[in-house]
């Protein structure tokens, strides 16, 4: 049988500093990951630029370009700043370049101001990528970045998106906004696709109630959870890696465990007289099928 890859869903490349694809498989490999998706340079505007203005199409090359030396199961995101003038002719260059999705971080607007980007992005199949939650910035910018903030993404009809870092410390805001969007899609002629990107930010001591909360009130996040280390091509952290990914195969199958168990009234209609969610099959496709569902691949 053929062994399944293991995806990081959240890997970025800063400025100006040395791009190694042979070092970077080689870290990544130690950690058990054999692909990803891997985040463009930011745009100048954002504080992790550090004032350095790499043209866009050009941030779309160096990203293409790692991700192909790095083999095909590492995928290019691009990087976006949604309020930049040209912002949406960028969202068909990006598909055009073939970037696999966009990322975005809403550091100084509202998500709300990048609306007319993001119909773009859902009339090319991109997803996006959303930072969601505080910001170690030195910005006042977590107003902009509470789940409740995304509720406008409902308007995109289409749209497939992400929120990273399960919106910490905003995480039942973040499983409030996850029952509110599959609702419109049921029975208010919304339709958006939403997904959860798990990586850190959220610390270990908040991850296991976020997760409980998700599965009690009948929120099936199997097809619709991403793992993710947030570290980068430069200096990959395999060692935090390995560790994150052993936390979380240890805190679904304890969840699962406790879910199976419990006999209690469960919040959702969804659950009556149905099957319960195996978390344990959550973790697994979390780590393999979900990124590439994500991004647009049939699994």
């Amino acid at each position: 049988m053929e062994e399944k890859i293991i995806y990081d869903g959240h890997i970025h490349i800063g400025v100006n500093r040395p791009m190694d694809p042979a070092k970077f498989l080689a870290d990544s490999a130690r950690a058990g990951i054999g692909g990803g998706l891997v985040l463009s340079p930011p745009p100048v505007g954002l504080p992790d630029a550090h004032g350095v203005d790499i043209p866009a199409k050009e941030r779309m090359i160096m990203t293409r370009d790692f991700c192909e030396a790095c083999g095909k199961t590492f995928f290019p995101c691009f990087w976006i700043d949604p309020i930049e003038k040209d912002a949406v002719s960028q969202v068909k260059l990006a598909r055009q370049m073939g970037m696999r999705a966009l990322k975005v971080i809403c550091s100084h607007h509202a998500p709300s101001a990048g609306l007319p980007v993001y119909q773009e992005a859902a009339k090319y199949d991109l997803p996006i990528l959303f930072h969601s939650g505080i910001l170690w910035d030195g910005m006042e910018s977590g107003k902009y970045n509470r789940p409740c903030e995304f509720e406008c993404l409902q308007e995109v009809y289409g749209i497939r998106f992400a929120l990273a870092h399960i919106a910490w410390p905003w995480t039942d805001e973040c499983v409030a906004l996850f029952g509110k969007l599959q609702n419109g899609c049921r029975n208010y002629g919304r339709k958006v696709d939403f997904f959860i990107d798990a990586s850190p930010g959220t610390p270990d001591i908040y991850r296991k109630q976020v997760f409980r909360n998700f599965a009690f009130l009948g929120y099936d996040l199997t097809d619709r959870l991403i793992s993710g280390i947030d570290s980068n091509i430069h200096n990959y952290n395999w060692e935090w890696g390995k560790y994150m990914l052993e936390f979380d195969r240890k805190m679904f199958a304890d969840l699962n465990e406790e879910f199976r168990n419990f006999n209690g009234y469960l919040a959702l209609e969804s659950f009556r007289g149905s099957e319960r969610p195996d978390l344990n099959r959550l973790f697994e496709n979390s780590i393999h099928k979900n990124l590439l569902r994500f991004i647009g691949e049939k699994v």
